[in-house]
This record gives C-alpha cells, sequence and structure tokens, in this order.
C-alpha cells in the first residue's frame, strides 16, 4: 500500500554564492561595490529559473516520493549536520506511533564548497589530511569532511523470506546550547545522559551492550567529550570503533552512514577497526578496536552522532 510507504530524509543544502559569482560581478560598481538595485531589478533575471528549485531540502524527499508512488509520511529534515541519524530515529518514531509501516530514511548532503571549507577552518575544525583526523587520536586536528549518501528502508516488519540487518531499539535525540563555551567535561556529561536515555527508551541495560559505533572524527574537543563518557560510562566491557577512519565525516550524512556500518558488522560478524596504529586518548582505559577488524558476533550496538553544532543523538541497535 503506497500510503503505508514513507519517506523522511536528512538533508542539507549549504548557500553557494559563488555559483552566482558571474552574475553578481555583472553588478558591481565603480566603487567597487553591489549595486543591489540593479542586481535585484535586472540581475535576477539572469538566475536559471531552476536554481532555486535545486537550493530546496525537500527536494530529494519529494522527488523519490513522486517517482516511486510514495504517498505515506514525507518529511525532510534539516536538522544541522545530525539530519541523517535524526531521520533514522523519527522513522523508528512514525512506525512505532502506527503512523507508517516502511519508511526510507537516511542522510544526504551538497557538494563541498570553498566558502564550507574556510569556515571550517576559521572555526579550527578542518583537518588537512586522514593523518590529522584519527578518531580519539591524541595529535588530530579535525575533521576530513566528505561527501555521500546513505539510506536505509526500516520496516515494522520484515517479511519471512528476507532477512533484516538489525532492529532499532532506542532513540535519543538532544541538544547542547553554547557548546563553544563549554569544556569536555561539560559536554561528556550530557553525551552520558544522551547514551543512557537511548538505552532506556530500548529497555537495554549497559553490560548487554557489545560496541558502540563513536561519533569520533578528529575533533580532539568532541572526541575527548565521547571517550571519557564512554570511560566512565562502560569502563572497557564494551568494544570502541569509528567508521570516519573510511569515509571522513560526510556531514549530514555521516550518522546515517554509522548506522549503516554497524548493520553490517552485524552481518559480518566483526567490528570494523579504527585505521591507526597510532596512540588513542584513554588507550589504556577504553577497549578500542584499531588496525584490524576483530571478529565478534554482536548482538547490541549504540551508535553516536554528536555534532560541532550541538547536536546529540544516540540509536540502539539489536541484530535481527
Amino acid at each position: 500500500d503506497s500510503e503505508e510507504f514513507g519517506i523522511i530524509i536528512g538533508s542539507c543544502y549549504e548557500s553557494k554564492p559563488l555559483e552566482l559569482g558571474e552574475i553578481i560581478t555583472n553588478y558591481i560598481d565603480e566603487e567597487n561595490k553591489i549595486n543591489y538595485k540593479e542586481l535585484g531589478e535586472l540581475g535576477i533575471r539572469e538566475i536559471p529559473p531552476l536554481w532555486m528549485v535545486t537550493r530546496l531540502p525537500n527536494t530529494v524527499a519529494g522527488q523519490i516520493s513522486i517517482e516511486n508512488n510514495i504517498k505515506g509520511i514525507n518529511l525532510s529534515l534539516v536538522n544541522g549536520m545530525n539530519s541523517g541519524i535524526v531521520s533514522i530515529g523519527e522513522a523508528f518514531l512514525a512506525i512505532k506511533q502506527k503512523r507508517v509501516k516502511r519508511v526510507i530514511c537516511g542522510g544526504v548532503d551538497d557538494k563541498i564548497n570553498p566558502e564550507f571549507l574556510h569556515q571550517m577552518k576559521e572555526k579550527g575544525l578542518l583537518a588537512s589530511s586522514a593523518i590529522e583526523a584519527v578518531p580519539f587520536g591524541i595529535t588530530s586536528k579535525g575533521n576530513l569532511f566528505t561527501e555521500g549518501g546513505s539510506v536505509l528502508i526500516l520496516e515494522k516488519k520484515v517479511d519471512d523470506n528476507r532477512n533484516g540487518y538489525a532492529q532499532i531499539c532506542g532513540y535519543c535525540n538532544r541538544y547542547i546550547p553554547n557548546i563553544d563555551y563549554k569544556d569536555e567535561q561539560e559536554i561528556s556529561m550530557l553525551m552520558k545522559e544522551c547514551m543512557k536515555e537511548a538505552l532506556m527508551d530500548a529497555c537495554i541495560i549497559e553490560e548487554s551492550v557489545d560496541f558502540i559505533q563513536s561519533s569520533a572524527g578528529g575533533n580532539q574537543l568532541l572526541d575527548r567529550a565521547e571517550a571519557i563518557a564512554i570511560r566512565d560510562m562502560f569502563k572497557n566491557h564494551v568494544f570502541v570503533t569509528s567508521c570516519q577512519s573510511y569515509i571522513g565525516n560526510t556531514r549530514v550524512a555521516q550518522g546515517a552512514f554509522s548506522v549503516a556500518v554497524s548493520c553490517l558488522s552485524f552481518k559480518e560478524k566483526c567490528i570494523f577497526p579504527i585505521l591507526t596504529e597510532g596512540e588513542l586518548y584513554l588507550e589504556n582505559e577504553i577497549n578500542y578496536i584499531k588496525g584490524k577488524k576483530h571478529e565478534y558476533d554482536a548482538k547490541v550496538c549504540i551508535v553516536n552522532s554528536f555534532s560541532y553544532l550541538g547536536e546529540i543523538c544516540t540509536l540502539v541497535l539489536r541484530k535481527s
């Protein structure tokens, strides 16, 4: 039934003045200033008619629905860097609340542009190479931002003739206001609360968690805060990894990628490692998987997605 099939996609379209650079430069006056009057009256007519459509965040979900005759719930989430994983969490809630039976969910992002990279560099969040973006690395200098998309299908019940990867059991989505003015201890406490709330939602105790697909990707403040939260909450009784070693930080899609990689860990009966031989933060107190994969038939995992904007989200997954 097309009305019981929905779509919830996290997306982000950034402003790109460079794309309009040629039009804007045509309306710079003798004082080297933009003549906004002429730009507004004449320049606007030089913009391709469909340019604005490519800037609308609901374009992705709308096009997918039209092409596939999906008539159920249709939402586009623009919730900063966590939009992808939040879309999966909201799909989980929509099914739980019997608003829909099947949902396409996940995250997609726009092309990386110079303005975004400049902004990240100014904030001190940009790594210049993969070596500087090791998750939990003690010498890491920032994230290695990349492009990508990750989409999953969430269903109320998987048909008997098909095998699902995992079941979503718990979800918590929070926000840390003024994160730039907080230290790693304050942030770690809020991260720990987020993980605890997701486990409570799943009715799963901490001792049952096999591994954590962390949010770490090279951001010193967030990586250290997450490491402290994991250490304080789980000690060294849980395996810890991060898929950003392979794909970098895909921004809006990152949390959705982490969910997808965790599902593959369930299927392949292994935990994919952090790709480094270097020293990691609190390495003697946390059971990191690094260097090579760890053969392990995990049953329960936590997926974290914590962003520099203050968004924190945790999903709890159980192997199907």
